[in-house]
């Protein structure tokens, strides 16, 4: 599911010149295609969820795309405020996020995604997908970036 999602970013900066790729210190090697190709629009904000969807809200007003990756608990719990308010403006940022409910949960509670999906779902204006394949995966992420914000969990 990884390889397709570094794959719909690639394409999607490739297609999309308003696309802007913001990565929080994840996926880095995955991502480094995008890194090489396009070293201005794609940068590692590193741990700094908050700022960095500030980043992201900036970047919407603008009249930017970014697509917008971290671990799901860090990119939804740390930055909810400002997704909140990223999404009662209608702003179209693309959240993408692994490590969705339990999978890093061994990792510490820090790492719990429990709540991050139920978090989204009470968002106005954004597409909520769960992807169950690459094919879904690589479906969804392609269509989805004419409309709405998204959120993806993988």
């Amino acid at each position: 599911m990884r390889k397709q999602l570094f794959k719909s970013i690639y394409n999607r900066l490739n297609n999309n010149s308003k696309s802007i790729l913001l990565a929080g210190d994840i996926s880095i090697y995955g991502l480094k295609d995008c890194f090489e190709k396009w070293p201005d629009r794609s940068l590692n904000t590193s741990c700094t969820e908050l700022a960095s969807v500030g980043f992201a809200a900036g970047l919407a007003l603008a009249g930017f795309r970014p697509i917008w990756h971290s671990i799901d608990t860090f990119a939804v719990e740390r930055s909810l405020e400002v997704i909140k308010n990223l999404a009662h403006q209608d702003l179209t940022c693309d959240i993408i996020t692994v490590g969705s409910t339990i999978d890093y949960m061994s990792l510490g509670c820090t790492h719990h995604g429990i709540l991050s999906l139920a978090s989204m779902l009470a968002m106005p204006n954004v597409n909520i997908y769960e992807p169950g394949s690459t094919l879904e995966l690589e479906i969804l992420f392609e269509k989805s970036h004419k409309g709405k914000a998204i959120f993806i969990t993988t």
